[in-house]
């Protein structure tokens, strides 16, 4: 039995349940966004990502400028796996303005 609970949870009340028998094991779910320039190399990575359990693929761009305006708009995932070299553009670049609108306030 697999059982996937991600719909409307936080990532810290997300899991995947696996269960063997009466064994169950419980590992959260971890969404993942996918940055890179490369169309083929991007679903690959997608698929292999979606083949492993406890990750979700969630979201795909093709460059750092479409994640930045995602993310301005909308919460980020758990994980932003980023291209570092995507054709002219740096990945690493990108780092600092993601980190800027992801940060979490202080408790």
């Amino acid at each position: 039995m697999l059982n996937i609970d991600a719909a409307g949870a936080s990532a810290s009340n997300r899991k995947t349940t696996f269960a063997s028998g009466s064994n169950q094991i419980f590992a959260p779910n971890v969404r993942v966004w996918l940055v890179d320039d490369n169309d083929q190399l991007r679903t690959l990575i997608a698929e292999v990502l979606g083949r492993q359990g406890g990750i979700e693929c969630a979201r795909q761009f093709s460059s750092p400028d479409a994640l930045l305006s995602e993310l301005a708009s909308k919460s980020g995932p758990d994980v932003i796996l980023l291209d570092v070299q995507m054709g002219d553009r740096n990945g690493l670049d990108a780092v600092r303005p993601i980190k800027s609108l992801t940060a979490r306030p202080a408790c």
